[in-house]
């Protein structure tokens, strides 16, 4: 019996301790139940953090990525710009001397034209010449044959009355016989 009141006390203390710390334990609960729901909200603002955190890291690489292609794309671009500076002023020398030719081709036509012109002048001339060498040939030829006619006509006409026809030849030629070589 002893040991009966022992345990029977045993159990009134603990019922005592059990009314003692139900308030605290109530209290102990009712924290752990907000450090609970405070834990789960804490994981609920990490996921969004994390979320977040996930977003704007991929969206910092992007930028990056982004700006590392307009650096690029601005090297690219000045590179871009010096090669079409490069070609524009190409393009002027080109012109340049593309107008210094076309010039030059002009001036060469007109010098064609120039000389087809003086060329046909020298043409004309030349034909012009020919026909009075023609004239002038012809003219000579009749007065040679006219000359010879009369020559003949002379030696016939005269030389019968002339002692000797050669020299009444001579005579017609106009030079006199000692002067002959």
């Amino acid at each position: 019996m002893d040991k009966c009141l022992e345990i029977d006390q045993l159990r009134n203390n603990l019922k005592a301790a059990e009314v003692e710390s139900y308030p605290s334990q109530e209290e102990l609960k009712s924290k752990i139940e907000m450090l609970s729901l405070e834990l789960h909200c804490a994981h609920k603002k990490s996921e969004i953090f994390q979320k977040e955190l996930t977003f704007l890291s991929k969206e910092r690489e992007d930028l990056l990525v982004q700006t590392r292609e307009l650096d690029k794309g601005s090297d690219e671009n000045n590179d871009s710009k010096v090669f079409a500076s490069k070609i524009i002023n190409q393009l002027l020398i080109v012109t340049k001397e593309r107008d210094s030719l076309m010039t030059q081709i002009e001036e060469q036509r007109r010098y064609v034209v120039k000389v087809e012109h003086l060329r046909k002048n020298c043409s004309d001339e030349l034909l012009e010449a020919k026909v009075r060498v023609e004239e002038l040939t012809r003219r000579i030829s009749n007065m040679e044959v006219k000359e010879h006619i009369n020559k003949v006509m002379y030696i016939l006409i005269v030389a019968p009355h002339l002692k000797d026809s050669i020299l009444a030849y001579q005579r017609y030629d106009g030079v006199p016989i000692g002067d002959r070589p």
